[in-house]
């Protein structure tokens, strides 16, 4: 039969939905489609996403106020522009990443690749890497206006295992540096 390969712009705006499972073949989700009136507690979406272009002054986000995004097929990065959420969780033999406790890594473990949006985060023990690109992420929508992902992110706790902090916030080509961080603490836990 035929299969949803697209969901329309404000498709379920403003509804109730608490749970979410959409098929792999869905391959664009409209603007606003799952912005609801109450908390989707889990979603599980394909990890290759993409959305249509927004209208001036109209946020690119197609579901915003989620727990925990469950990606059912391998992740690719710039899918997560499309959602606000306090978890993501990779597939367990995803080509390229890994998550705990809602935190995308590296496949092996040892980089910290993408941030949730929520009040405290503790990176892995074991992370040997952070980047602020992980945190500082943001979806450029045109007059010099950034779309946010991790506003909500208060505080960041490093395991004594990272030996690398970089900031590579200006020279990565596929997300640009946010100017609306709320960070109050940066807490690296002692070896002792």
């Amino acid at each position: 039969g035929n299969k949803v390969k697209t969901i329309g712009r404000y498709a379920f705006y403003n509804t109730k939905i608490s749970k979410l499972v959409l098929p792999d073949s869905v391959k664009t989700i409209g603007v606003g489609a799952f912005n609801t009136k109450s908390t989707i507690k889990k979603a599980s979406v394909p990890g290759k996403l993409k959305t249509k272009t927004a209208l001036d002054g109209e946020k690119s986000i197609v579901m915003s106020n989620v727990d925990t995004v469950e990606f059912t097929t391998n992740l690719k990065l710039n899918t997560l522009y499309l959602f606000n959420a306090k978890n993501y969780n990779v597939k367990s033999n995803d080509k390229n990443y890994s998550s705990i406790d809602g935190v995308i890594y590296s496949k092996d473990g040892s980089k910290v690749v993408r941030l949730p949006n929520r009040d405290s985060i503790s990176i892995a023990k074991g992370c040997t890497e952070f980047d602020f690109i992980s945190y500082m992420y943001a979806l450029y929508v045109g007059d010099d206006m950034y779309e946010t992902q991790c506003d909500d992110v208060k505080k960041i706790t490093l395991p004594s295992s990272v030996s690398k902090i970089l900031n590579s916030t200006e020279t990565d080509t596929y997300v640009y540096p946010s100017t609306k961080c709320s960070l109050e603490a940066f807490e690296i836990l002692n070896t002792n």
